[in-house]
């Protein structure tokens, strides 16, 4: 059951009701002053004049009961009106506090997904700040390492010869000396093939396909019999040939890594 409310309505019909009552009581006054009036001058007044202070009454009377139904209508009317403006300004008081507790709710959940949105920002910022110190410390060690590398290829007079781009086959180095005959696939880390003499390299050198190596053949100064032979047999077989030189002291094949591109 709902409460009663402890404070008065705001909404109040006696002012309105005292001026009608007042109103009323002055109405029968005056009706009572006119029915005395009638009693008296009924004695001494003359009988043709009576009848017409009858009516003269009775007119009276009857405007006044008109008015007195008028104006209990108007009250009656009054307090309809007044009662619903009450009940509905109870539903809309009701409506509005109901607005008021979602709005809070609503403010409340927005708090808390604030704090936790900010929450989640300071951990990415956090984050970030670890990746971005560990990318930087990463890429660092990459340098340290590519240097290392540039290093020891001067030490060791490294040639690097890089696969052409769109190529289909893939190329072979031929690094051809006096003695020493070494074989290793570019961009490739392995161990490069050695041979003693042309016919051991042409052995191994037939057993690929023309279609998808070719070979490019690195001449130092002191190989270049070696590098005839090797160059008409390879023609021969239908291999594609391209050829450059190295220096003596010079090196395009590493006896580890091969011909790989560091």
């Amino acid at each position: 059951m709902r409460s009663r409310r402890k404070r008065s309505s705001p909404f109040s019909l006696f002012a309105f009701q005292d001026i009608i009552t007042a109103v009323t009581g002055i109405m029968i006054l005056i009706t009572m002053t006119l029915a005395l009036e009638l009693v008296a001058n009924a004695v001494s007044a003359p009988a043709v004049v009576t009848p017409a202070i009858a009516d003269k009454v009775a007119s009276a009377v009857e405007e006044n009961a008109q008015e007195i139904t008028r104006l209990q209508e108007i009250v009656d009317e009054s307090s309809e009106a007044i009662s619903l403006d009450a009940e509905t300004a109870r539903k809309r008081i009701v409506e509005l506090v109901q607005v008021e507790e979602e709005l809070k709710r609503q403010n409340e959940s927005l708090g808390r997904e604030l704090l936790s949105v900010q929450s989640r920002r300071q951990t990415a910022d956090m984050n970030a700040q670890t990746v971005s110190q560990e990318v930087l410390q990463r890429v660092k060690e990459e340098l340290e390492a590519t240097h290392e590398q540039l290093r020891e290829l001067r030490a060791s007079n490294r040639v690097i010869f890089n696969r052409p781009d769109g190529a289909t086959k893939a190329p072979w180095l031929v690094q051809i000396e006096s003695g020493s005959i070494l074989a290793a696939e570019s961009g490739k880390n392995a161990r490069p093939r050695q041979f003693a003499t042309p016919d051991e390299f042409m052995t191994w050198a037939r057993t690929k396909s023309s279609s998808s190596v070719y070979f490019v053949l690195l001449l130092k100064p002191d190989g270049i019999q070696q590098f005839g032979l090797i160059r008409s047999e390879l023609q021969s077989a239908g291999f594609d040939i391209g050829y450059d030189l190295l220096e003596a002291e010079l090196t395009a094949i590493d006896s580890q890594t091969g011909a790989d591109v560091p």
